[in-house]
């Protein structure tokens, strides 16, 4: 099912953002990992930057025409998404605890599934750093919008 915040009334959008909403606090985790390409994962290590959804059109495992960069708290889950490109290694990022993140559950569905590349383009516009998932059936995952509170860390096996 796909929901554009657009279309949203604004009492349902507001209380989105209420990350009380849903009955918890989630914890920002001071590292998140990315997997994909060896190549790719040596770029962003040496040049950390978001690509456009145009520019992520060159590349593999880039998510083609999706706004932002997809990573997850869990090192597993981005060691999967790196061995089907035959690399053996992901990159860890720190997360300034400052950074602003709208918190949503996918019940399972991704981020994807439920938000557009125009409503996670509108969330950065509207100081958003990063979308997190808050639900335990997903892949845990944290889409970076802005790069700004983000920091290339370490390759890690």
């Amino acid at each position: 099912m796909y929901v554009n915040l657009n279309d949203m009334p604004e009492e349902l959008r507001e209380q989105i953002n209420k990350v009380k909403s849903w009955g918890q606090d989630p914890k920002i985790p001071s590292t998140i990992y990315h997997g994909g390409d060896c190549n790719n994962l040596n770029s962003l290590y040496r040049n950390f930057t978001i690509l456009s959804p145009e520019e992520k059109l060159k590349y593999p495992s880039t998510g083609g025409g999706n706004f932002g960069l997809s990573t997850t708290i869990d090192k597993n889950i981005a060691k999967k998404y790196s061995s089907v490109f035959g690399c053996n290694f992901v990159l860890s990022i720190k997360v300034n605890p400052n950074a602003k993140f709208f918190f949503i559950d996918t019940k399972g569905g991704g981020i994807d599934q439920l938000l557009f590349s125009e409503d996670l383009e509108k969330l950065a516009n509207d100081g958003y750093d990063a979308v997190m998932e808050i639900d335990d059936l997903a892949e845990k995952e944290i889409r970076i919008l802005k790069p700004n509170n983000f920091k290339a860390a370490q390759i890690e096996l």
